[in-house]
């Protein structure tokens, strides 16, 4: 089922015609939130399932948990405010932060996960649908995705034995799924810029992380990448 019908008009269209999955907004920081949709190539869904305290519940919908299931939630902010986070849609994520809808269908907010606290901006639904028509060419993230490099698609094993068994899986249409030794995996979409490989992943059921990686060599069998975050290098060989 689609929940894109419940979207402003007017930010719904701007989503289906903007072909990045984040975006930078202003009056919200310098932060990338990854923008939920329905597309099929899109990591985050909007009627992606989130088990939030033990319930089910879909991406756009999770504030209504928040707002039931929370009791600090409901001792911090007037019953009156708790009640209309049920009305509100999320649509994007930045590392568990929420970016939300209101009730109004105008107003943007964000819910902090550490705290539970809610901040509005001045920054409006308007105003994030001009930027997105502003920010990128009308492209349909649904059904295309921007070319990468073929000299990096294919299976690659990591070379470090203490990793176990992990393998970087890039696809040619720009999906990617990282498979670890313990049967668990994240998936998403990849991109390289600029000598940097971006991977935007994150577990089935979970908003995705963005992950950069410094490209220090490649060749048709090697791959050796730099995490300049965490002061760490990985090497790959080519398995498939």
């Amino acid at each position: 089922m689609s929940f894109e019908h419940r979207l402003p008009p007017a930010y719904l269209k701007a989503l289906k015609n903007n072909a990045s999955w984040t975006v930078s907004v202003p009056a919200v920081g310098k932060r990338e939130w990854n923008i939920a949709s329905a597309g099929t190539k899109n990591p985050l869904q909007l009627d992606r399932p989130l088990n939030i305290n033990g319930k089910v519940v879909p991406f756009i919908d999770q504030l209504e948990v928040w707002a039931q299931g929370s009791s600090k939630l409901t001792k911090q902010w007037p019953k009156e405010i708790v009640s209309g986070l049920c009305r509100c849609l999320s649509i994007g994520d930045d590392n568990g932060d929420v970016l939300f809808i209101g009730p109004d269908h105008e107003s943007l907010f964000v819910l902090h996960h550490d705290g539970l606290e809610i901040e509005r901006f001045s920054f409006t639904v308007t105003s994030l649908a001009q930027l997105l028509s502003e920010s990128s060419p009308a492209d349909s993230r649904s059904t295309r995705a921007d070319a990468q490099p073929k000299s990096f698609v294919g299976v690659w094993k990591n070379c470090d034995e203490d990793l176990g068994e992990e393998l970087l899986r890039l696809m040619e249409d720009g999906s990617v799924v990282r498979q670890f030794d313990d049967g668990s995996s994240h998936v998403g979409v990849w991109k390289v810029e600029q000598c940097q490989l971006t991977l935007i992943v994150g577990e089935p059921d979970q908003p995705p992380e963005t992950e950069a990686y410094e490209i220090e060599a490649i060749s048709d069998s090697t791959l050796q990448l730099f995490d300049q975050e965490n002061n760490f290098r990985e090497r790959f060989e080519k398995a498939g």
